[in-house]
């Protein structure tokens, strides 16, 4: 047993705020004259842990579409739960140097200029479903809120809406956040909040015959602009997000959840919706979810998928 178990952890200094259990690197160093074993537990390593989507906030041009709720939803899941990779997420330091000759022997004085911070690109892959669903809501999302390829105008301006008066960025873009948790899922290590968010492209739509391969599954790659904030704020917004997703972590187990599938006289079914609200209420049928964007899907689609009915 190790000589650091009751006081491994550090709480004053640089930890105060962090909001997240941490080793005390005043302990445990392996690697000087000779390994201090008693210390071990100090020499436990970060083993990063994948990262979670929250889709805060749709584009409120939305709004104007058809069965609205059904937008919103489908790009909340999408990006929270469709999400094959994410990657991009980037908040280090960087810090920039001059120099200039310290005597004449070669050692050269550096002084700072310039301290900035990686700047992130993150992209989601999705594993495009059948239909191809995921494509064609981005494909509608570029074309009516930011430009369609052949007028060179945003669509969202020819819908019948008193509403559409300006093209200000609140139209077109989301707002989300990228959790990082701990081991444990209860802290936040990590958290990027992403504003002015919307997509580069919609994944690449090609095609082609070659009757002596087999067929492809269809991987759609999409970078999404914007700008993103870190901090202590950040994490403890996410933080808050965390606690309300896995309020009730006694369904967290996949193992002693029900099956699937109904059988007999059971009327459970399953609920065709996903309840569409995404990685958090997926958590709870683990938590709750805000329901400010999120709602039961109500009515259905028919005709043009974004005409409206005025307002």
């Amino acid at each position: 047993m190790s000589s650091k178990l009751t006081d491994a952890m550090l709480t004053t200094g640089f930890a105060a705020g962090a909001g997240r259990p941490m080793l005390d690197p005043s302990y445990g160093g392996m690697n000087g004259w000779s390994p201090e074993y008693g210390q071990w537990v100090n020499n436990q390593a970060h083993v990063s842990r994948p990262v979670h989507f929250v889709l805060l906030d749709a584009p409120e041009m939305f709004d104007l579409f058809t069965d609205a709720t059904k937008w919103r939803q489908a790009l909340k899941a999408t990006m929270e739960l469709h999400s094959y990779t994410i990657d991009g997420l980037d908040m280090e330091l960087k810090v920039d140097v001059d120099s200039h000759a310290l005597g004449g022997s070669g050692e050269l004085q550096h002084e700072v200029t310039n301290v900035s911070r990686g700047v992130s690109t993150p992209k989601h892959q999705y594993v495009e479903k059948y239909g191809r669903p995921i494509q064609r809501m981005h494909e509608f999302w570029i074309r009516y809120g930011l430009m369609d390829p052949e007028t060179k105008f945003a669509l969202m301006g020819g819908l019948e809406s008193a509403r559409v008066k300006d093209l200000t960025a609140n139209w077109y873009a989301a707002t989300g956040i990228y959790i990082q948790p701990c081991p444990l899922h209860k802290h936040v290590d990590r958290a990027w909040l992403r504003s002015n968010m919307f997509p580069g492209g919609a994944g690449v739509a090609t095609a082609k015959r070659d009757l002596k391969s087999g067929q492809e599954i269809t991987y759609l790659d999409i970078e999404y602009h914007g700008f993103m904030t870190v901090g202590d704020g950040v994490n403890a917004l996410a933080q808050q997000i965390l606690d309300t997703a896995f309020a009730n972590r006694k369904n967290a187990d996949p193992n002693m959840r029900k099956a699937h599938v109904p059988y007999g006289t059971e009327s459970e079914a399953i609920n065709p919706n996903l309840s569409g609200e995404g990685w958090l209420n997926y958590a709870s049928q683990l938590g709750s979810v805000s329901s400010q964007n999120v709602t039961t899907a109500a009515g259905s689609t028919t005709g043009n998928p974004v005409a409206t009915s005025g307002g």
